[in-house]
């Protein structure tokens, strides 16, 4: 189990998809994985989620990652009562003893609870990526009824975010 292969992987996705009756034991190995840092890269971490759509520009190039942090260990979900820049939404988790989730903690968490970004949008405003027309994007899981996905989103500290938008952390 410790040496799967991103085809491996992508086998099980398409099993869990073909079998919905075994879709609890599919989550269960995901759960293994997310739990014991089994996987080597972005692109297995990206295919653990089993997104429909995924940015091109969500490359390892782009966010270089450490498998150890693909856990949703010590993570926590932030909810708006208000309006909130970048910003200001970072210094709050500080001051909460959290830090802005990053993309491997993103990543784990769509993985563990699929369903959840079809309610609201999932933001990991600890990972981002100033692409070559200078702005900054972070990374975000979202879906609705018929698709989930993983997107980038302007993510500069006077962006302001809505309150129809969750942010991950990872706590101490």
């Amino acid at each position: 189990m410790s040496h799967l292969t991103s085809d491996q992987i992508a086998e099980l996705i398409a099993i869990d998809n073909r079998c919905p009756g075994i879709r609890k034991e599919v989550q269960e190995l995901i759960c293994q994985l997310t739990s014991g840092s089994k996987v080597k890269n972005l692109a297995q971490m990206v295919a653990l989620g089993n997104y429909d759509y995924v940015n091109e520009d969500i490359v390892e190039r782009n966010f270089p990652t450490d498998p150890v942090r693909f856990t949703t260990g010590g993570t926590k979900v932030f909810l708006l009562s208000h309006e909130m820049t970048t910003a200001r939404l970072k210094e709050t988790m500080v001051g909460n003893g959290c830090e802005p989730g990053l993309i491997e903690s993103l990543l784990a968490y769509g993985a563990e609870h699929p369903e959840e970004q079809r309610d609201h949008p999932i933001v990991a405003l600890g990972s981002s990526w100033v692409s070559s027309n200078g702005h900054r994007y972070v990374p975000y899981l979202y879906g609705g009824r018929s698709q989930r996905g993983l997107h980038l989103d302007r993510g500069g500290s006077e962006r302001r975010w809505g309150t129809d938008c969750r942010f991950l952390a990872r706590c101490k």
